[in-house]
């Protein structure tokens, strides 16, 4: 008998958009599996999740600060996972978006990879069980600004005993999902999260198109950005006429990307002000404001 195997690699990752995510993700970014999905179980076959999506950790040059990420089973077989750790970083594509990717360890300038030990580089997780491992960031004395890495969880079913031969030649596929958990270190008292909006403009809506609105940000600090925000189109009066989220950019130090949102709504002949407002990060010591005027013809 002849026996074909065939490896099927899917990642997960956008470590990062978010997250990144990530996350890194992912990287967006290729968008990592949040926790809360891990508890919809799979009536058979295979299934795994990983959460949380991202750790934030922060501490002291020189310390060494501690998370836990947990590994879900909602298959109906024992599943063996490993562990990798790669670095995460953004590529500019040819219409200046940014595009998540992962290189080796150590590769990026702000890369915590090589500080990082886990409790755990391989564990078994039974079929509609979870574990958890021990995440350890041991930083340097002169650790200064933001740091970022991937740790990503691979699953291998583990194979049973194979039927009875018949004599014919066979082909089997194993799936084997990658899926990745962003980790952030930041040193206490020396992160600069900081950034410039260097272009806002918008698309009018046409019979084919929503409205589409697209802003250009570069990452001028020393840390992780998630760029957030929303929009409100006022009207000549100053009346609330819409308002929406804005599709937020990961970026790290140095990333200068575009992005764009679309609104399908509908506006009547007129002119318009459109407000931008854009925070960096959840805890954002920064928001950046603009105001354009928007006509639609």
């Amino acid at each position: 008998m002849r026996v074909v195997t065939v490896m099927i690699l899917l990642s997960f990752g956008s470590v990062f958009p978010q997250a990144w995510a990530a996350p890194a993700a992912p990287a967006a970014p290729a968008p990592l599996v949040a926790a809360t999905d891990s508890e919809k179980a799979s009536p058979g076959g295979f299934g795994m999740a990983v959460g949380p999506t991202n750790i934030r950790l922060a501490g002291a040059p020189g310390s060494a600060q501690t998370g836990s990420i947990t590994v879900w089973n909602n298959g109906a077989k024992a599943l063996d996972v490993v562990t990798e750790l790669s670095d995460v970083t953004n590529v500019l594509t040819e219409d200046k978006h940014l595009e998540r990717e992962f290189p080796p360890p150590g590769v990026v300038p702000y890369s915590c990879a090589k500080w990082v030990v886990l409790e755990q580089q391989e564990l078994t997780v039974e079929a509609h069980s979870k574990k958890s491992i021990g995440i350890t960031v041991s930083t340097p004395a002169d650790a200064s600004g933001g740091y970022a890495c991937v740790v990503f969880f691979r699953g291998l079913p583990v194979f049973e005993n194979p039927a009875e031969d018949d004599g014919k030649p066979k082909t089997s596929v194993v799936v084997q999902p990658r899926i990745g958990t962003l980790v952030f270190f930041e040193a206490e008292g020396t992160a600069l999260r900081k950034g410039e909006l260097l272009n806002l403009s918008y698309k009018p809506p046409q019979e084919d198109r929503p409205l589409l609105l697209q802003y250009e940000f570069k990452n001028t600090g020393n840390t992780d950005i998630l760029l957030t925000g929303h929009f409100h189109i006022m009207d000549a009066s100053k009346a609330l006429i819409a308002k929406g989220d804005l599709t937020p950019i990961r970026t790290f130090p140095g990333d200068q990307g575009i992005a764009q949102t679309e609104w399908a709504g509908v506006l009547a002949p007129g002119d318009y002000q459109l407000v931008i407002t854009m925070e960096l990060g959840p805890d954002a010591q920064e928001v950046i404001v603009r105001e354009i005027p928007l006509k639609i013809e």
